[in-house]
């Protein structure tokens, strides 16, 4: 599904990625964890198009180095943000209407008299609207809404697109235990069936609780790749983002 051979992001002087090849097989959900700092959204964001990279980005047989961010996200590369992105002066509903913006199925027709696609997209919207637990908020502004519901309707935005690859970058931030182990559920329902899911999180509850095989990084490489539970026990990775004490 994705393959990355020997990724590089520089700014100026600082090298905030080098040299980096991690790969996710269809249907797989991968973690990526590592300290702040470490390149985990730096990653993402070079996958999406965001920031220039050097090496070589491989999704379904597709170079996605050089690519536009809306050509790639075309092609079925979604992705969410660690700072939430969602529209904060319109409603939920048309946060999730928005996102269908350019999808290979609207054309221009049914953006001026479709009634039929219109209908149909509004009803999927909606849908995935009811299935993250917003119905009850569906005409109130997003930018009302509690910051785990803000995570949820980003979340459900990526959704409508029916991405094949899915990243989620720290798709719990900000939240109590309560309402991770919510998000962790979600996740696991609606976004990882049928799907590859790459989740950029600190949490280690949601990524055990999701992932099959884990990537630690620690100043923008690579120090172990792996099952989560043998990953998580390398002395390397110990003293790079878990410190000594036990985690949660």
């Amino acid at each position: 599904m994705l393959a990355i051979e020997g990724l590089t992001v520089r700014f100026g002087g600082l090298t905030a990625l080098e040299d980096v090849s991690l790969h996710a097989a269809e249907g797989e959900v991968l973690g990526l964890i590592g300290p702040n700092g470490s390149g985990k959204t730096t990653l993402i964001n070079a996958l999406t198009g965001i920031y220039p990279a050097t090496g070589r980005v491989r999704f379904r047989e597709v170079d996605l180095l050089g690519l536009p961010p809306e050509r790639i996200v075309r092609l079925g590369l979604v992705r969410t943000f660690q700072n939430l992105r969602v529209f904060r002066r319109m409603t939920v509903l048309d946060n999730v209407l928005a996102a269908q913006n350019g999808m290979p199925d609207m054309r221009f027709a049914d953006l001026v008299g479709g009634r039929r696609r219109d209908a149909e997209r509004r009803e999927r919207a909606r849908g995935l609207v009811e299935r993250v637990g917003l119905g009850g908020d569906a005409d109130r502004l997003a930018g009302e809404l509690p910051l785990a519901s803000q995570r949820r309707l980003e979340l459900a935005r990526a959704l409508v697109r029916d991405p094949a690859l899915l990243l989620l970058d720290e798709p719990s931030g900000g939240m109590t235990p309560a309402e991770t182990r919510g998000m962790t559920e979600l996740i696991a329902a609606l976004a990882c069936p049928g799907r590859t899911v790459i989740v950029v999180e600190h949490k280690m509850a949601l990524i055990t609780g999701l992932c099959t095989r884990l990537a630690v990084l620690n100043f923008g490489r690579p120090i172990a790749i792996g099952e989560p539970a043998e990953v998580l026990r390398r002395p390397e990775v110990v003293e790079a983002y878990l410190g000594t004490e036990s985690y949660r």
